[in-house]
């Protein structure tokens, strides 16, 4: 399992980070202080596992394609959008649109969710606690 550092870093250094271990052949990684930042863990299109450990903004998981990715903490709007297959997990609350347009897979939030959950969902299910 690898381990990244986000403190001090970009939503876009990040994502290379986690684009290349899983390129690299990691299959599970662990973000440690996402800080809220969006667009994390977008587009990740393998089957693997990524676990961001606090909490993330807008867009975290949009466009996957066989991930597994967990968060410990609350997301922002638009969380799994345009999600085709996998599995999102939210231990925390989430904002607008989670689940928008997803084609498949499985979004889990066990706080609560804002309006437009599940807007246009052609696909997949969504789970509310």
């Amino acid at each position: 399992m690898a381990t990244i550092a986000g403190e001090g870093k970009t939503s876009r250094q990040i994502n290379a980070e986690i684009k290349g271990l899983f390129a690299s052949g990691e299959e599970k990684i662990v973000v440690t202080d996402p800080g809220a930042r969006h667009n994390l863990g977008v587009a990740v299109l393998t089957p693997s596992h990524l676990r961001f450990e606090g909490s993330v903004g807008y867009y975290c998981a949009g466009l996957i394609d066989g991930p597994t990715i967990e968060v410990a903490g609350s997301a922002g709007w638009g969380l799994a959008e345009s999600m085709k297959e996998g599995r999102v997990v939210v231990e925390g609350h989430a904002g607008n649109g989670a689940a928008a347009a997803i084609r498949g897979g499985t979004v889990v939030i066990h706080g609560d969710a804002a309006a437009r959950l599940g807007v246009a969902m052609k696909g997949g299910l969504v789970l509310v606690g």
